[in-house]
């Protein structure tokens, strides 16, 4: 019986060093935005910094800082890979000032570029009112950028 004790004592810790430090009102923004993404016929999931979820075939991320509190900061983000048809050179030469012009930040990463629509919020509405707008720019993005 200690043995099962000590098991499920160390699962509970450890399961919370690799949770995220969300605070009560940023744990109801991620079920707020997930009830939202439901009802648009998203499947989000939740992730340790936030939610996924798949529109037209690819994965879109909804991450909510830890950090920033009052007011809290939330980002969609798509990601891509690079590849042989996708390179950073490729991604640079196409932006066509697209960072200043749409409200979406296309940066390049290492092995992979990120369109993404930021913002903060006080409350999960500030962030629903937005987000039809947030994923047209960053599809429209995404279409200026790979076709």
């Amino acid at each position: 019986m200690k043995k099962l004790f000590m098991c499920v004592a160390f699962w509970g810790v450890a399961m919370c060093g690799f949770s995220q430090n969300y605070n009560a009102a940023q744990e109801e923004l991620r079920k707020e935005v997930s009830d939202f993404l439901g009802r648009k016929g998203f499947n989000p999931e939740n992730l340790d910094n936030g939610l996924v979820f798949k529109s037209e075939g690819l994965r879109y991320c909804v991450e909510i800082d830890e950090e920033e509190k009052n007011p809290m900061y939330v980002c969609l983000r798509l990601y891509f890979n690079y590849s042989e048809k996708y390179n950073k050179d490729f991604v640079t030469r196409n932006l066509n000032d697209y960072n200043g012009k749409y409200g979406v930040k296309v940066y390049c990463k290492e092995s992979s570029f990120v369109l993404s629509a930021e913002m903060f919020v006080t409350k999960a509405y500030d962030f629903n009112y937005a987000f039809d707008t947030m994923l047209d720019h960053i599809k429209s993005a995404k279409d200026l950028i790979i076709e």
